[in-house]
């Protein structure tokens, strides 16, 4: 078992980081004369050898800078920097800005403030007529309403009217003049306009003079937080954009990542509403024959480093285009990591820091200068941004012709995919839409285990429209122009991390060499089992017995079990996609899934597991209808016997499944255990009734006109209590199973419930935000706490003496309420990244758990009410279920991705429990048993002894 880390390294870090920031605000003030003396030396051999005289503090630094420019958004501020040169903002922000330096390769550092990387999580999309059938809303694209955005940018302009200066910035997005579009930056920090002028195409001096009005303006206030109570709003940042107003505002974050993903965000809306394909991706072009080669790819896979050749042109590092002519670069530069570089890597990169460039976040010798890539005190999200011209085998303008092959690239920690294989069309749309790729165990804490990433179109959180929408695009183009689709496998071979070795990058630039002077293309294909993908017999340069990943892998046994499971993620995570597909992408992807989920031939399989699978179909049983539904009235409905009678599989082949329960026609979204009976509420309205002695079927409550969404039985109380969609609250007599009171009051769905049997009292949590508190006498509402979150409340529990309520909500916060006065004793610090879902009380270890759609889980002391432990990242979607064993000692996980895992009291992960074919929904545990509902319409019983 792993010891908790030490918390003396990161308070050491922290000071450490401080101090240099301290000692850096001093060397600014002592040296002032020096630096503005290495700007001096710095632009007299830049491009630009027209001298810049000093510039006071209060003058325009341009004469083109127009007061009247702002003047009719609002803005009123005397002192505008106008399309500033380098240079100039380089003294400005040296001026006014703390964290910034000029580095002794003569790019200028700069702190982004607390937030160091992207907010997803606070991107939001206005809600309007003229789009709102086109944004594929959800997770990625959250909806806010027109008024919360007019507030937001009201609140953006006021701070800007605060600021003695401002920076405008006027650049192109596109290389392509027919598709390209007008942006303007309105910021108050010169770093936000070195970076925004280093990463929009730079107008010349006759197109600035003729730039006119912007087709879209980023009012940049990150500086100044949102307003958390305005609705819709989660936190103190917000990025929210208006198709309708063509307008970005951002509040609540310094981190200039934000307006560079804004800007290809509209791209990704407005390229593809005329038949334009936008692309998270970089490019190259041969310099003789000039053949194009796309490549998508996540974070860690390779993109920017093999897109980078020498012998090619480099198109772009991260954002094109695909029109009827050929592609172009959406950028005018580039955004690359810095963690770790070097020159021996990454060449170009580290060549192109120089004037001119910009290096965020990093931590660097005070007097020197000298920059350790290496340090990650500050963030390992250190980046540098630089013009597209600072590289040199790059093509000027940045645009080229169709391209011949299209690489997706992924870094498989399961060891399972092939260094490279031919993807037909289907296979192409397939892996594009599922954008995979693995994180490994160390990377974050809690990854203890290979852990599957899908990003939809290799760049979910920036895509608008569905998938398929950009998907069709694709299949279209590739078609059309006959090009060739690969998938790159740059993870790891010879087994999954840990046991295997990660892919050298000298094999994998020796494929993607072969796959441009066509001799892949030529050779001799065999099929790679499952998977169903074509794999080369042979490539030159590369050890043909890494082609075939099985034949590196010790264990036949392991290697099938892995690529089970792959195969199994993959499909799990193509349901979403289902709905707003067209009828050619669906037949299309039905053709490849088809062929994924065919079983590898018997001879590839090894004797035992071969003898395993005959043995577990063996002993499956035969699926059984469903029972027929009774007729809807107040009491139980019994069904004896027979086979009307709701299904328990016996001997279910997963190790330590011993039952399945089926019966409800809709997904089972909730249970609970009292005594020896267990009840199971689902999405068609009902509740089953099961005997926990022999897990047979007892009867139904036709409960609600909605979901029953929870459940909570009491047996001293002798009371079960059911809340649903529709609204309402029943309480049921367990003695006679008939209805006692339906409870009105919350204008939302109600997603929790509990009773605190010694207050004797119900508490209830809605999507309307509140929390409401019931006398179980009377049945009357003692406590309505209208605004007990800012989302709906999605989870509550109870601890301690006196007596506290814990609650959870999709504002991702989690409150502590006095069960006595139903006041805050505390609000949680720090909150997860996304809505709480579930919470877990270990009453006897004097803690609890709460689980998120951040996929995290956090261990919060009952006394002190602080966070002990968090772990990141530990199932591959949403975390919805938390439960403990019976003895406190075992914390049991479901999440959206179908899986149960079991983690011992210091949250390292003692085993999974699969076999669901939907999202885990809901977890008990009664006795040596845990029993889990999925939206497969299942229950499964676990045995749980061997866990203690």
């Amino acid at each position: 078992m792993a010891p908790r880390q030490s918390l003396l390294r990161p308070l050491a870090r922290a000071v450490r980081t401080i101090g240099q920031r301290q000692l850096h605000v001093g060397r600014l003030a002592m040296d002032q004369g020096k630096i503005r003396q290495v700007i001096a030396d710095a632009l007299s051999v830049s491009a630009s050898t027209q001298p810049i005289p000093a510039v006071p503090a209060d003058y325009h630094a341009h004469a083109d800078a127009d007061l009247k420019l702002l003047e009719g958004l609002g803005i009123h501020t005397k002192v505008v920097q106008h399309n500033a040169r380098p240079g100039t903002l380089y003294d400005e922000a040296l001026r006014y800005e703390k964290g910034s330096a000029i580095l002794s390769t003569g790019a200028l550092a700069a702190f982004s403030g607390a937030k160091t990387g992207r907010s997803p999580l606070d991107k939001r999309v206005v809600e309007e007529p003229s789009t709102k059938d086109d944004i594929w809303w959800g997770a990625v694209n959250i909806p806010v309403s027109e008024s919360t955005f007019k507030i937001n940018r009201e609140r953006a302009i006021d701070y800007l009217n605060t600021r003695e200066r401002l920076y405008v910035l006027d650049g192109f997005a596109g290389w392509d003049p027919k598709y390209r579009y007008k942006v303007r930056v309105i910021t108050s920090r010169a770093y936000h306009a070195l970076f925004m002028h280093n990463m929009l195409i730079r107008p010349t001096a006759e197109e600035l003079a003729n730039f006119g009005e912007p087709d879209y303006t980023i009012y940049n206030a990150g500086a100044f937080p949102c307003n958390r109570a305005t609705e819709g709003m989660t936190s103190g940042t917000s990025v929210s954009l208006n198709f309708a107003s063509r307008e970005v505002v951002i509040l609540g974050t310094q981190y200039a990542g934000e307006m560079k993903k804004g800007v290809f965000t509209i791209m990704n809306y407005l390229l593809p509403k005329q038949g334009i394909l936008s692309m998270h991706a970089s490019a190259n072009a041969g310099k003789d024959k000039g053949d194009v080669t796309v490549f998508f790819g996540l974070s860690g896979t390779g993109k920017t480093t093999l897109s980078a050749d020498e012998h090619r042109l480099l198109i772009g590092d991260d954002e094109h285009a695909w029109t009827d002519q050929g592609i172009f670069n959406i950028e005018g530069g580039c955004y690359a990591k810095a963690i770790g570089l070097t020159r021996e890597k990454e060449p170009e990169i580290w060549d192109a820091i120089r004037f001119g460039a910009l290096l965020e976040n990093v931590v660097f010798d005070q007097r020197s200068g000298q920059v350790d890539y290496d340090d990650v005190s500050i963030t390992e999200n250190t980046r540098v941004s630089y013009p597209l011209e600072y590289i040199p085998n790059v093509k000027i303008p940045a645009v080229a012709g169709h391209p011949k092959n299209i690489i997706m690239l992924t870094c498989d920690a399961f060891g399972v995919l092939p260094p490279v294989s031919k993807l037909t069309p289907a296979q192409a749309m397939y892996h594009f839409i599922s954008g995979y790729t693995a994180k490994v165990a160390g990377t974050e804490m809690g990854v203890t285990e290979p852990t599957a990433t899908f990003s939809a179109c290799f760049g979910a959180p920036f895509m608008v429209w569905h998938p398929a929408k950009y998907a069709e695009l694709l299949a279209e183009k590739m078609a059309q122009h006959n090009v060739n689709a690969w998938l790159i496998n740059t993870g790891w071979t010879g087994g999954s991390y840990g046991v295997g070795h990660r892919m050298s990058l000298k094999d994998t630039r020796a494929i993607i060499d072969a796959i441009h002077d066509g001799n892949l293309a030529g050779g001799e294909f065999e099929t790679f089992p499952r998977f169903n993908l074509q794999v080369p017999k042979s490539c030159a340069g590369v050890d043909s017995k890494i082609l075939m990943p099985n034949k590196t892998w010790s264990s036949q046994d392991e290697f099938q079990k892995a690529s089970v499971k792959l195969a199994t993620l993959f499909k799990d995570n193509f349901k979403k996609f289902s709905e707003g597909m067209s009828e050619f992408m669906k037949n299309c992807l039905k053709e490849s899934r088809a062929k994924m989920q065919q079983s590898p031939s018997n001879h590839s399989m090894s004797g035992q597991l071969r003898r395993d699978r005959e043995r577990q179909r063996d002993k499956s049983p035969p699926r059984q209808k469903s029972p027929p539904r009774p007729a809807r009235s107040g009491g139980l409905h019994a069904s004896v016997g027979g086979s009307t009678t709701p299904t328990a599989h016996q001997s279910a082949p997963e190790e330590h499944c011993v039952h399945i329960l089926a019966g409800h026609t809709g997904s089972v979204l909730c249970l609970c255990g009292v005594g020896d009976i267990l009840f199971t509420g689902s999405q068609d309205g009902d509740i089953m009734i099961w005997d926990l002695n022999n897990l047979q079927y007892i009867g139904t409550l036709p409960v609600h006109k909605g979901f029953v969404k929870c459940l909570y039985a009491s047996y001293a109380k002798k009371v079960l209590c059911s809340g649903s969609q529709d609204r309402t609250i029943r309480i049921w007599s367990l003695e006679t199973f008939s209805t006692v009171k339906t409870l009105l009051g919350h204008t939302g769905g109600v997603n929790a419930i509990l009773i605190l049997e010694g207050a004797d009292v119900l508490v209830s949590g809605s999507e309307d935000r509140s929390i409401r508190v019931w006398d179980l006498a009377t049945f009357e509402a003692v406590a309505c706490l209208e605004a007990a979150h800012l989302g709906g409340v999605f989870a509550l529990d109870r601890f301690g003496s006196p007596l506290q309520v814990v609650s959870g909500a999709r504002d991702r916060s989690l409150k502590v309420w006095n069960a006595s006065t139903w006041a805050v004793s505390k609000t949680l610090h720090p909150p997860h990244y996304d809505g709480v879902t579930s919470i877990a009380v270990a009453g006897k270890h004097g803690k609890f758990y709460s689980g998120s759609r951040d996929r995290s889980i956090k261990e919060w002391d009952v006394q002190s009410l602080t966070n002990t432990m968090h772990t990141l990242h530990v199932h591959g979607d949403w975390i919805q279920a938390l439960c403990m064993s019976p003895s406190d000692d075992v914390l049991f996980s479901g999440s959206k991705d179908g899986v149960v895992k079991v983690w011992d009291g210091e949250l390292q992960c003692q085993d999974v429990l699969q076999g669901h074919r939907g999202p885990v929904s809901a977890l008990t545990a009664v006795g040596n048993r845990l029993f889990s509902a999925s939206h497969d319409r299942a229950v499964r019983v676990w045995r749980i002894e061997q866990y203690g």
